[in-house]
């Protein structure tokens, strides 16, 4: 196959991988960069510095960074910019998670990107940059490329959560507005894409109950870096309960909350002592002690050294949790509830510890601690599950597929 030049749109710069989300650009684009030419095309909240290009580009093969487009990104955080963002989505009937991404500056990078450059392959990372593909469509028009959607999540089974759980009727109305206009602009940008990637079969099968086609979806394995750089770190002799994870995302902070008031209370009276570390971006939430929350972390992995276990307490949400990847690659016990696991093939008891009311969680906690064997047999089991099946050389096999 020859080499590809690709043009990748992303919602934010992947480096410093310290989000989810993130990590999945990163490790996407360093599978695609050893099969083609990569230009990296992205919005960003914060500054990029010379640093972060260069990590990016450092990845084996070849990586081009286009200078990120700044855009205010968590704008629940500013009212005016969300009033505007919903009232335009409603004017225009475009889904809000679209919406909140137009910009004119990356109008503007796009255009003289495109007005230099002739991609072979243009990559939506995200339904929520396809708000650019009729003006990139347009830009391409004297040469065909290949259109590739790369979905993290069911963006329309999010909000119909959001409207099972609203708090009021005028919540309620807003999320099933817009669960439907999402759910339609999905199908149509799938139909309009050449091919489209989930991030696990679950994600697929729902895509096509859905109504999409299934000639036009495949699955692309989550990625946690080359096989031969994949190490277990795990430590039999920690004891801190860690939860890694971004507070503004609303299913990690009321899975947390969750945790804390209901699960950490019956793990105590079994064990005082045990220590809660929380790390993550968003609004700071105080705790009592012995919970420390220790904010936006720029360097995690002291944190993963001394976690006995990691817990992901999600209640709702969609896609698949790239921080149980995190922790397995480093052979850390796992404890979540099913929700939290799902789209990820893992066996209860062999790989992770699934648990979904209170009293399993912290039973399940409880047990693996007072355990070392069953917390060393799943340290190995989870760790050769990953090393097996979500390397980089996985996701550029499927790569190949799509791309050629």
């Amino acid at each position: 196959m020859c080499a590809k030049k690709i043009l990748h749109l992303a919602i934010e710069y992947p480096y410093p991988a310290d989000a989810g989300h993130k990590i999945r650009i990163y490790e996407n684009i360093a599978a695609l960069a050893e099969l083609g030419e990569v230009w990296s095309v992205s919005f960003t909240s914060r500054p990029v510095s010379s640093q972060d290009v260069r990590e990016l580009e450092a990845l084996p093969g070849s990586v081009r960074v286009v200078p990120p487009v700044s855009h205010h990104i968590q704008i629940t955080r500013k009212p005016f910019d969300l009033l505007s963002a919903i009232s335009r989505g409603i004017i225009h009937r475009i889904p809000y998670v679209v919406v909140k991404f137009a910009s004119s500056a990356m109008k503007r990078v796009l255009a003289g990107l495109l007005a230099e450059q002739k991609f072979d392959v243009i990559i939506f990372d995200q339904l929520r940059t396809t708000g650019y593909f009729d003006l990139i469509r347009e830009l391409s028009i004297s040469h065909r490329p290949k259109y590739i959607l790369e979905t993290h999540n069911v963006e329309a089974d999010l909000w119909q959560q959001y409207y099972e759980q609203a708090s009021s009727p005028i919540k309620r109305f807003y999320a099933g507005y817009q669960k439907s206009i999402t759910g339609k602009w999905e199908m149509e940008m799938i139909a309009r894409m050449d091919i489209t990637s989930t991030i696990s079969d679950l994600d697929r099968e729902h895509l096509i109950r859905m109504g999409a086609d299934s000639r036009k979806l495949i699955t692309l394995p989550v990625s946690v870096g080359p096989r031969l750089k994949l190490k277990s770190t795990y430590n039999l002799q920690s004891k801190n309960l860690l939860f890694i994870g971004g507070l503004a995302w609303e299913p990690n902070l009321v899975g947390l909350k969750w945790f804390v008031d209901k699960v950490y209370p019956l793990v105590r009276r079994e064990l005082p002592e045990i220590p809660l570390v929380i790390a993550g971006s968003g609004p700071f939430q105080h705790f009592p002690e012995p919970i420390n929350n220790l904010g936006y972390v720029e360097d995690i992995n002291p944190l993963y050294l001394q976690a006995a276990i990691f817990i992901v307490p999600i209640l709702r949400g969609s896609g698949v949790r790239l921080k149980i990847f995190d922790a397995m690659k480093r052979g850390i016990p796992v404890v979540s509830t099913s929700i939290g696991a799902s789209g990820i093939n893992l066996q209860h008891g062999k790989h992770i510890y699934l648990a979904d009311t209170e009293e399993e969680f912290a039973r399940g906690i409880v047990a693996l601690i007072r355990d070392e064997n069953r917390r060393r047999q799943l340290s190995q089991e989870s760790f050769r599950f990953v090393s097996e099946n979500h390397t980089r050389e996985a996701s550029r096999k499927v790569y190949n597929t799509i791309i050629e």
